[in-house]
């Protein structure tokens, strides 16, 4: 695998930018675990010789200034508290003017002391360094005052494309789709052997792919165990509080207290069903697996899980996240040009337009904005002549023709009908896997 991080270089240009405008106010670096926030870091410090790096991870924080000192003996000399720190860094830093990164800065709630200095530290010393805290999405932190936020994303299907040498389109789109462009989890895939083979791989208890899901939910959770039942409930359809205290036997008010939980580290999102009713689902592809299919299977003495598990996570991923992943980043296509579309913003993440059903015809996403119908529909394969009438039929029945804008996203290509009424209408949009480098 390249580094993704060559390919996408817009953290790193964030990081030049606020070095560059930094008015005594640090950075703070967010996103999900397992993103790469501290391999980005890292490379950073690589690329920009001089810049520091350093992790809270597992540390007090009142141990932090003497094991931060000993990273770079050649800068700092015995440092026993956070004022001797930032002091001896102000020194270093008058004739550096480096980026320095503190990560997991949320990983304990006891950073008093250390902000106090930082923040002395900043207002003595504007544009002396680049001060960057990283933190994962989902965490408390002790508070911070004002800094300037990035939040690092997911990499689309196109940049994980372009990150390996050996692999299809299609490929990419599938490893996209399992691991939601998480850093963590695309890094673990081998492009000289086959998808499935990589499959088999990732199916082993001992896997760093099988591990993740694990490591995920101890790093935020103290006891995890109850967690994972619910989480198995949810993952077999269960969506409601009521469901969930059936099948795991928990209160009501321990399955909401649990799923609250659950929302605040970003692994469950709340969601109504069409009469109106709360319900939820697991937000991730790659935990909707591991929960449905591994979390209660047995593996063999190799720690291999059967060719039926194999089968039945590969089915679940050709036929429901992979065409489920490409309606959401063709609804994300419609919010990042949504200016072609509409003179008002879209909400193509409201559950209430997705799914749904105009004649017969169900669409990925509807919704009628300042008067103006905007539809997608998606295919995983050439849609036909017939299904193009079967959309149009469908809109005519709620507004005329010139007053819909049709997106119509396929993973495989066109007929050349659809090219041709692409030219010939302006309001007809098409949308293929090569279009998602958003």
């Amino acid at each position: 695998m390249k580094n993704i991080f060559d390919i996408n270089v817009r953290i790193f240009d964030e990081c030049k930018e606020h070095r560059d405008d930094n008015e005594r106010i640090p950075m703070l670096l967010t996103g999900e675990y397992g993103i790469g926030k501290t391999n980005a870091a890292l490379l950073y410090c690589i690329r920009n010789p001089g810049s520091l790096y350093f992790s809270f991870k597992n540390i007090d924080s009142s141990l932090a200034p003497s094991i931060f000192a000993k990273r770079y003996s050649n800068i700092f000399s015995e440092c026993y508290d956070w004022k001797d720190f930032f002091l001896q860094l102000e020194k270093y830093a008058k004739n550096i003017v480096p980026a320095v990164f503190f990560d997991d800065y949320g990983d304990r709630n006891d950073k008093e002391e250390f902000l106090n200095c930082l923040n002395d530290f900043l207002n003595r010393n504007k544009y002396i360094c680049q001060i960057i805290l990283i933190i994962n999405k989902g965490e408390r932190m002790s508070h911070l005052g004002e800094a300037l936020g990035v939040v690092m994303q997911e990499f689309n299907p196109v940049i994980v494309r372009k990150a390996f040498d050996r692999i299809s389109e299609a490929d990419a789109f599938r490893l996209s789709a399992l691991t939601d462009g998480y850093y963590e989890l695309l890094k673990l895939y081998n492009d000289e052997i086959s998808f499935e083979e990589n499959i088999k791989q990732f199916l082993n208890n001992g896997s760093p792919f099988y591990r993740f899901a694990v490591d995920y939910l101890s790093h935020f959770l103290r006891s995890p165990e109850s967690y994972n039942t619910l989480l198995y409930a949810i993952a077999l359809g269960n969506n409601r509080i009521t469901e969930m205290s059936d099948f795991t036997g928990f209160p009501k008010n321990k399955v909401d207290k649990y799923i609250k939980a659950l929302q605040e580290i970003r692994i469950v999102r709340k969601t109504k069903d069409r009469n109106g009713h709360s319900t939820y689902v697991i937000k991730n592809n790659y935990f909707k697996l591991w929960y449905k299919f591994l979390f209660a299977e047995q593996t063999d003495i190799d720690g291999n899980f059967s060719n039926i598990i194999i089968a039945d996570s590969i089915n679940e991923l050709e036929h429901k996240l992979v065409p489920e992943t490409f309606s959401k980043w063709c609804c994300h296509w419609i919010y990042i040009h949504q200016n072609r579309l509409s003179d008002r913003i879209p909400h193509v993440y409201e559950e209430k337009n997705l799914n749904v059903n105009i004649n017969g015809t169900v669409f990925d996403y509807a919704e009628t904005i300042s008067g103006k119908l905007i539809l997608l529909k998606t295919f995983t394969n050439k849609p036909s002549k017939e299904k193009w009438l079967e959309i149009e039929k469908a809109a005519l029945t709620v507004t005329p023709f010139y007053n819909t804008e049709f997106i119509v996203g396929s993973m495989n290509g066109y007929r050349e009908y659809y090219w041709d009424i692409n030219r010939q209408y302006d309001n007809i949009h098409l949308v293929q896997l090569q279009s998602l480098n958003i």
